[in-house]
Parts: structure tokens; sequence; C-alpha cells
């Protein structure tokens, strides 16, 4: 009986190692139709915004395709670090994605804004259609989407953060 060398057997595919194949292939990013929107809420689209300002205050707004928004502020923001995260509400994502579909993101570089002048925005966009990257300061003037929206849409959704102290605090009228 002649011995052949296991790389030279013949496989062969079974129900289960076809299940484990198919499973493998499903994680690996095969799209499910129905199931994207509920996986990526986000479209796929991924946002970062480091917004620097003149009295040296920095605050991180970090956006991911699942639809959760993170927020670092100050040194941790510096540092590149989130200190709290939320989940986006589907209304806050419609907003956003129509913010950055209407204003050409993808297409146009952004606008510098004239007010506040002391403020520097730096902002990585990835997503199906690519990946931008752009630096806008305050106080100069260009053609393309503004940030000001973007920026002002960012700073609101991640409020949420105070939420909960802001509960906490009496209320007007209210006995301690």
């Amino acid at each position: 009986m002649k011995h052949r060398p296991r790389s030279a057997r013949p496989r062969r595919l079974t129900a289960g190692s076809a299940g484990a194949w198919l499973g493998l292939l499903l994680l690996a990013g095969c799209e499910i139709p129905g199931a994207t929107r509920a996986a990526l809420p986000m479209g796929g689209v991924a946002l970062e915004m480091l917004v620097e300002s003149g009295d040296s205050s920095v605050a991180l707004y970090r956006v991911e395709p699942s639809g959760t928004i993170g927020f670092g502020g100050g040194f941790d923001a510096r540092l590149n670090k989130t200190t709290w995260t939320g989940r986006m509400r589907p209304e806050e994502i419609d907003e956003l994605l129509a913010l950055l579909d209407t204003d050409g993101w993808f297409e146009a570089d952004p606008a510098s804004i004239s007010a506040p002048p002391d403020h520097t925005y730096r902002i990585t966009l990835s997503g199906p259609k690519g990946r931008r990257r752009f630096e806008v300061e305050g106080g100069r003037r260009g053609s393309g989407p503004d940030v000001a929206p973007l920026a002002k849409l960012l700073e609101r959704i991640s409020r949420r953060r105070l939420d909960d102290f802001l509960d906490a605090l009496p209320k007007p009228g209210e006995p301690d």
C-alpha cells in the first residue's frame, strides 16, 4: 500500500465544514440583505472631528458606522481618547447623513469659516465613497461644505452626556 502525503489526499466538503465556511464568509463582510441598515446604521460612514480653540480647549467627536458617537474633551481629546459613548438616535443619524450628502463632503473640500476665528477643525471621514481628511481653520473663507453645521450637530448630540447630571439638579421652585 502506497502512502500519499497529507497534502495530496483529496479533500471532501462535508455539511459541517460547508457551514463553517459559510459562517466565515458572512463574518468577513458578505452583505445580508435587510440586515445592513440594522448592523451599520451609518451606512458604513465613520467620522472623526477634533476641534481646537484659541483658548486651548479641545473636543473630540467620533462617529462609528454602528451609529455610536464618542466624545472626549481636554487632555483626553489630545490623546485621541473618548470618555463618553452614546448611541445616536435614528433621526440624528439621518440628519448627519443628509448633511454629509447634501453638502458634498465626499466630493469637495470643506470651507473654512469666519466665526469663531480661532478654531481649527481636523476632520477624517471614511465610508463607501472613500476616505477624506481635512484641516479647516476659522477666519478663512473657502468653497465647499461649511464645517459649522456639522460641528453644531455633533456638539448637540454629544451634549446628552450631561443629561444625568442636569436631571439630578434641583429644579427651580423645588425644595432641596
